[in-house]
C-alpha cells in the first residue's frame, strides 16, 4: 500500500510539474521559455501536460512555434519507439497457450498457434529468458521442437509442430556436392539468427558446386530469411551482402531489392566465390540492410466545412489534405492526399502502406461508415491523393471524415554478420 501511495505521488508531482512547465511557454523572460519548451520534450507526452492548442486565438506566434516543435519533437519519439522491438516481459507463464495470448495482445503481433497440440498449449512454461519478442519466440520454438511456418498465412506468425526433417536447415557437407538437403533439425546445432531491430535473420542452409574443370568459377550459396514483427509495416528493402574469406579479402555480393508489401518474411539467396584468390575459404558473411518502413498510424480528423475549402492537418512529418467532400444519393466522397516530409523511392510502392490506410465518414450521432472502395489519384515519393467512397443512408449528415495514415515513413540501416557457421572442412 506504501509503494503505490509513494506511486501516486510521484504521479500527481510529474503532472503538477508538467503543467508548470507548460505556463511558462508564456513567460515574458525567453530564458524561461527556452527552459519550458526543453524541460516538456523531456517530460514527454505521457507527463500528463495538456499543451495549449497553437491554433488558439490570441497565442503569440513563439508561442505557437515552440508548441509545434514539442508536439513534433514527442511524435518523433513515439515514432521510434514503434519502431524498437516489442518487449514481452512479464507475461502469463501458467501454460504456453496464455503466453503466446499475452504476447500477441501486448506487442500488436498475430501469433497463429492453431495447429499445435492442446496438450503442449495447455501445460505450464518456463519463462524465457529475453524479454523482446523474437528471442523469446526462437527460445520457445527451439525448447518444444515447433516451426516457422513463414509463408502460409500473411502478416502473423504461425507455429507449426515439427515432423520429420524441418522446412529449413543450416547444410552441412563432407564431400563437395551441390544443392545440399537441408539437415533434420535434430541434428543442428543452434541456428544462426541475427536480430537487427524489430527484424529478425535466419541464416537457413549452404551449400557448394564444384566444377572440376574450373575451380575458380565454384561457388558457394547461403540461403537466408529476413523477417520483421507482423505489426510492421516494410515498404523497400535493400540488403547488401559481403563475404570475408580466411586470408581477409572481402568480396561484395549483388545488392537486392525487396518490394516487402504483404507477408512477414522474404526468403534469399547470396551466391559468391567458393574461394578468394589465394584458395582461402569463406568465413563470415555479413552485409548492410536498410529498410524503408511506415511508422505508426495516427488519427487525423476534419469537420466538413460549409465553405468547401480543403483543410490540411500536420502530424509527425507527415500533412493530410482533405481537398473535396460532395455526395450523391447514398455515396459521400473524399478526396483525401498525404504527402511526407522525407522522399524515398519506397514511396514509389505506395501500395505496400497506402493498403493500411482507413477512412470513415462520421455523422452527426457519432455514427461511423468505413469507405467502401477508393482510387488513386496520383502518387509520388513523397505521398498519394486518393479519393474515397462512403455508402451512407440518405438520411445521414455526416460531420466529419476519419483517417488513419502513419505520421512518417522511415529508413534504418542496420548490419549483420554471421560467422562460424562453415566447418575448416567442406
Amino acid at each position: 500500500m506504501k509503494k503505490i501511495l509513494i506511486l501516486i505521488v510521484l504521479l500527481l508531482s510529474s503532472t503538477v510539474m508538467a503543467e508548470d512547465w507548460s505556463a511558462q511557454l508564456q513567460s515574458p523572460i525567453p530564458a524561461l521559455r527556452d527552459r519550458a519548451e526543453k524541460q516538456l520534450i523531456e517530460l514527454g507526452p505521457d507527463s500528463g501536460v495538456a499543451l495549449p492548442d497553437a491554433n488558439q486565438p490570441g497565442l503569440p506566434a513563439d508561442v505557437k512555434r515552440r508548441i509545434e516543435r514539442i508536439r513534433r519533437a514527442w511524435d518523433e519519439r513515439s515514432a521510434l519507439a514503434f519502431l524498437e522491438p516489442s518487449s514481452v516481459e512479464n507475461l502469463p507463464v501458467q501454460s504456453l497457450r496464455a503466453w503466446l495470448e499475452a504476447a500477441e495482445k501486448k506487442t500488436g503481433n498475430p501469433i497463429d498457434f492453431k495447429r499445435l497440440d492442446d496438450k503442449l498449449l495447455d501445460a505450464p512454461i518456463e519463462r524465457p529468458q529475453s524479454t523482446l519478442f523474437w528471442k523469446a519466440m526462437d527460445e520457445l520454438v527451439q525448447r518444444y521442437g515447433l516451426n516457422y511456418s513463414w509463408f502460409e498465412r500473411p502478416k502473423a506468425v504461425r507455429l507449426t509442430p515439427q515432423s520429420g526433417n524441418r522446412e529449413w536447415g543450416i547444410g552441412n557437407s563432407n564431400s563437395p556436392a551441390a544443392n545440399l538437403n537441408p539437415t533434420p533439425y535434430s541434428l543442428l546445432p543452434t541456428p544462426s539468427i541475427f536480430y537487427p531491430g524489430a527484424f529478425r535473420f535466419e541464416l537457413q542452409e549452404w551449400s557448394v558446386t564444384v566444377r572440376p574443370a574450373d575451380p575458380s568459377s565454384s561457388t558457394i550459396r547461403t540461403g537466408l530469411i529476413l523477417a520483421w514483427e507482423p505489426r510492421l509495416r516494410p515498404i523497400y528493402i535493400d540488403i547488401l551482402p559481403k563475404m570475408q574469406y580466411a586470408d581477409g579479402t572481402v568480396k561484395t555480393g549483388e545488392s537486392i531489392q525487396i518490394l516487402a508489401g504483404e507477408g512477414l518474411a522474404k526468403p534469399m539467396d547470396f551466391i559468391f566465390p567458393l574461394s578468394s584468390e589465394n584458395g582461402k575459404r569463406p568465413e563470415t558473411l555479413s552485409g548492410d540492410l536498410s529498410v524503408v518502413i511506415a511508422g505508426e498510424q495516427k488519427t487525423f480528423t476534419f469537420t466538413i466545412p460549409t465553405d468547401s475549402k480543403p483543410q490540411s492537418l500536420r502530424k509527425d512529418q507527415a500533412v493530410v489534405v482533405v481537398k473535396a467532400v460532395g455526395s450523391r444519393q447514398e455515396t459521400v466522397e473524399a478526396n483525401i492526399a498525404i504527402e511526407f516530409d522525407e522522399s524515398y523511392n519506397g514511396l514509389r510502392s505506395y501500395m505496400t502502406w497506402l493498403n493500411y490506410n482507413k477512412a470513415y465518414a462520421v455523422d452527426s450521432e457519432g455514427k461511423r461508415y468505413a469507405s467502401s472502395s477508393w482510387e488513386t489519384v496520383w502518387q509520388s515519393d513523397r505521398g498519394a491523393e486518393v479519393k474515397y467512397y462512403f455508402t451512407v443512408p440518405s438520411n445521414a449528415k455526416i460531420r466529419q471524415i476519419e483517417y488513419f495514415s502513419p505520421t512518417a515513413i522511415r529508413r534504418i540501416d542496420y548490419s549483420f554478420k554471421f560467422e562460424d557457421f562453415f566447418p575448416e572442412k567442406f
